[in-house]
Parts: structure tokens; C-alpha cells; sequence
């Protein structure tokens, strides 16, 4: 049955309260500082944090980043769709459109969303070599009434719509 199937590395780990806050915008901050200190090494690959009550999930997402939007929504909605999931956090550099006039360029970004599909934001667009452009990150939130950036999000509804969840068994995961 099927084809080629995806292979993602996955890190599980303790959740350190102190290290990831509880409260949006001190989350946001805390999962954006570990971009904005892995530039300094490199351009950081693109990962998603599932967050637990006790419990820190990190997903490689390089490999379903290369997957149709439709196939890669799909499967972070699986893993937001997992019981006790408090917020999902979707972390790396990525390409954005930065401008009303449509220019486009590379930006150092957090997106976090909870299952009531509030959500938080932060970028800082990024140079040629890597580094910052500008000091200052921009951050935007729902409850601030921004709209939802394009090509992000909506991952709890769709997992609640479609009924699918993330089910991990030793090495190999299962999405139903």
C-alpha cells in the first residue's frame, strides 16, 4: 500500500517551565531566542516544538518542508492533534512575503498556536550572510486582532475537523 513515506527526526525531552513559560508572549520570546541564537551557527533547519504540560516534542520538519503544503499541513495538524497538546510552535528561517509591493525574502520566524486558535508571531528578516537585518523582531498576535499570517496555522481545527492525531510507537510513528 502507498508510496515513499517521510522520515522525521524526533527529540523528546522534559519540559523545563522556566526555560518554556506557560504565558504566550514569554513563550514566543523564549522559543524566538532559540532561532535567533542558532543563526550564529548556520541557517537553523526548520522544526516544530509540540508543547505538553510536562513534555517538549521537537520534530525536524526539513524533510515534509519539501512535501505540498496540503501533506505538510496534514501532518502537523496530526501532531497537534495528539491528547494533551498545549501549543505547537513552528520555528526556523523561511522564505516570507515582506511587503505589500510583494518582495520576498528570508526571515528568522516563530509561529505558536494553542487550540483555541489564538496565536503568536515573531520574525526578523535575515541577510545574504545569515544575520539579522534589523535589531528589533516584529511580533504580532490574534488577541491583538492581527490576522493570521498566510501559509501558517490552523493546524488544531484541521486535526479536529479531519480527526486525525499523532501516534508515536517506539522508533516509528503512525498518523491516523
Amino acid at each position: 500500500m502507498g508510496g515513499a513515506g517521510i522520515r522525521l527526526r524526533a527529540y523528546q525531552g522534559i519540559r523545563d517551565i522556566e526555560r518554556f513559560p506557560r504565558e504566550d508572549s514569554a513563550l514566543g520570546e523564549a522559543v524566538f531566542d532559540l532561532v535567533k541564537r542558532s543563526l550564529s551557527r548556520g541557517t537553523p533547519r526548520p522544526a516544530l516544538f509540540v508543547f505538553f504540560e510536562n513534555q517538549v516534542d521537537r520534530f525536524d520538519l526539513a524533510p515534509l518542508m519539501r512535501q505540498p503544503r496540503a501533506s505538510r499541513d496534514r501532518m502537523i495538524a496530526a501532531m497537534a492533534g495528539q491528547t494533551g497538546v498545549e501549543c505547537v510552535a513552528l520555528l526556523g528561517v523561511l522564505r516570507l512575503k515582506r511587503s505589500a509591493s510583494g518582495e520576498h525574502g528570508r526571515a528568522a520566524v516563530t509561529f505558536i498556536e494553542w487550540p483555541d486558535n489564538r496565536w503568536w508571531t515573531s520574525w526578523v528578516p535575515i541577510d545574504s550572510s545569515g544575520a539579522p537585518s534589523q535589531p528589533e523582531l516584529e511580533a504580532r498576535t490574534a488577541v491583538e486582532g492581527f490576522p493570521r499570517p498566510g501559509g501558517v496555522g490552523g493546524w488544531f481545527s484541521m486535526a479536529r475537523r479531519s480527526g486525525i492525531q499523532l501516534h508515536l510507537a517506539g522508533q516509528a510513528g503512525t498518523v491516523h
